[in-house]
C-alpha cells in the first residue's frame, strides 16, 4: 500500500514512446498480405463476372436495364445541352454534372433491383436480419406479433420536431448531390400561399 511519502511511480516519456512506438507499427507477413489481398481481388472480381455468366445463360435474368440507364447518360446530357444554347457555361456544366449523377444513380438502383446475385440472397439475409435477429432494415422497425413499422414514421413520432435547427439542417444535407436541396420550414410555404391568397383576394384565416 502506498502513502504520500511512496508515491506511484510515473510512466515518463520513455514508456510512452514506446506505447506508440507498438501501436504505430503491426507486424505482418508476407504470405498473410498477399492471401488478404487475393481474397479482396477475388470478391470483388467474382459478383460481376457471375452476372454476366448468368445472363448469357438465362437472359431472363440479364441486367441489361441497369446497363440502359448507365448508356442513355450521354444521350440526356446532348439533349438538355441542345435546348440549353442561352445558358451560361456554369450553369451548363453544373446541370450537365447532375444529370451525371442522377443516371448513375439510376444505374446502381437497376443494379440492385436486377441482379441475379442480389435477388437471390437479400430475402434470406432479410428473414434472417428481421426475423431471426430483429434488426429490421434502413426502412422498417420488427414489432411484437410480426408487425413491421416505418421507420421514418417511428423518428418522426419520438424525435425532436421537424422545426428542429438540427433536423433542418440534416434535411438539406441529406438531399442527394444532383438536386437542389429542398427548403426545410414548412412555414415559409404557407407564408408565400398565404400571400399568394391576398393577392387573388381570397379571404383567409391564416
Amino acid at each position: 500500500m502506498t502513502t504520500p511519502a511512496q508515491p506511484l511511480p510515473a510512466g515518463g516519456p520513455g514508456r510512452e514512446q514506446a506505447a506508440i512506438a507498438e501501436v504505430e507499427h503491426t507486424t505482418i507477413s508476407g504470405s498473410v498480405v498477399w492471401l488478404l489481398v487475393a481474397f479482396f481481388l477475388t470478391v470483388i472480381t467474382v459478383v460481376p463476372i457471375a452476372e454476366v455468366a448468368i445472363a448469357r445463360v438465362r437472359p431472363d435474368r440479364s441486367i441489361a436495364a441497369a446497363w440502359a440507364q448507365l448508356a442513355g447518360i450521354p444521350g440526356d446530357a446532348r439533349s438538355y445541352l441542345a435546348q440549353a444554347g442561352g445558358s451560361s457555361v456554369w450553369r451548363r456544366a453544373v446541370s450537365v454534372n447532375r444529370i451525371a449523377l442522377t443516371g448513375l444513380s439510376a444505374f446502381e438502383r437497376a443494379l440492385e433491383n436486377e441482379s441475379f446475385i442480389g435477388r437471390t440472397l437479400r430475402p434470406p439475409a432479410q428473414r434472417l436480419m428481421t426475423g431471426w435477429l430483429g434488426a429490421g432494415n434502413e426502412r422498417v422497425y420488427p414489432g411484437h406479433g410480426g408487425w413491421l413499422f416505418y421507420r421514418p414514421d417511428v423518428d418522426y413520432l419520438t424525435g425532436p420536431g421537424f422545426l428542429d435547427p438540427a433536423v433542418m439542417e440534416r434535411r438539406i444535407a441529406a438531399a442527394p448531390e444532383w438536386s437542389n436541396p429542398p427548403q426545410p420550414d414548412p412555414r415559409k410555404a404557407i407564408a408565400q400561399f398565404k400571400r399568394d391568397l391576398d393577392a387573388r383576394g381570397t379571404a383567409t384565416d391564416l
